[in-house]
């Protein structure tokens, strides 16, 4: 079974006017897909519709927030053009981004999320998760926004994780057009490894505060199929010139997302016996 596979990002430009932010569908979409969806918006407010995604959480630092969310696409989503997403009013930024995933396991049980903030720090570093073992490689993705202070532009570049840090792609990073004040980035990696990760971190640049991060580890699917065969024989005498034998063979096949449980319990010599045919 493979990692999961990263396939592209719809990314919106920050927008100043009304209160909803309007993605375009990824790139390929197809049913059975994962989609993560990012919202960053200057001015902490909260989302009335999030157009059928599923919440991990949200993060503040100072009046940046960024909300995540997951989702499986559906026929209804591969036709659509667009997805739409609801804030509670509408604030004085706002961006957005959906990435499409193949081969990943969409189950929050599975997926594993954190996120954090800080106040005037340009080397955030904040606690990982351990990824569920699936026996596979996972896809993690860093999520992360700052403000400059100064009114310049911040970098937000080089992702790390603390334990078997892998290589990293920055997918995209923008910057607000008003005062050039809030950036916004996500990067992703592959990683064999399924221990823990240890602290993630980035570097947002010289004179950024209130950076906020989030860290998601995805897992492929556990499909596990068993066969199981077996062959009971009969053997008949019938007269001195005939033998019968007959042979029924009974297959069951599993296909499974979730481990089993196989017991195969001890046998004792004073309880069990082999009667005699």
């Amino acid at each position: 079974m493979a990692a999961p596979v990263y396939q592209s990002t719809q990314v919106t430009t920050w927008a100043t006017a009304g209160s909803t932010v309007v993605i375009t569908k990824p790139t390929g979409l197809a049913v059975g897909d994962l989609m993560i969806c990012r919202i960053t918006t200057d001015g902490v407010l909260s989302i009335s519709n999030f157009s059928g995604f599923t919440s991990f959480g949200s993060q503040a630092a100072d009046s940046y927030e960024t909300f995540l969310g997951w989702k499986v696409a559906d026929s209804s989503d591969v036709a659509a053009s667009n997805f739409t997403i609801t804030l509670s009013n509408s604030g004085s930024n706002k961006m957005g981004s959906i990435t499409r995933i193949t081969g990943a396991e969409g189950s929050a049980t599975v997926m594993k999320y954190t996120g954090n903030a800080t106040n005037n720090s340009i080397s955030p570093s904040f606690a990982g998760v351990t990824p569920t073992n699936h026996g596979e490689s996972v896809i993690i993705l860093q999520f992360w926004n700052a403000d400059n202070a100064s009114g310049g532009l911040p970098s937000i570049s080089a992702y790390a994780i603390a334990t078997s840090n892998p290589s990293w792609t920055e997918e995209y990073e923008i910057t607000s057009a008003v005062n050039n004040d809030v950036s916004a980035s996500m990067a992703y990696a592959v990683r064999p490894e399924v221990t823990a990760t240890g602290n993630f971190s980035c570097n947002t640049g010289t004179g950024t505060a209130d950076p906020t991060g989030q860290l998601l580890v995805i897992s492929a699917p556990w499909n596990t199929t068993i066969s199981e065969s077996t062959t009971l024989t009969e053997t008949t005498k019938g007269d001195i010139s005939s033998l019968i034998q007959e042979s029924v063979t009974l297959t069951e096949d599993f296909d499974t997302e979730k481990p089993q449980n196989w017991i195969n319990l001890d046998k004792s010599s004073t309880t069990w016996d082999n009667l005699e045919k």
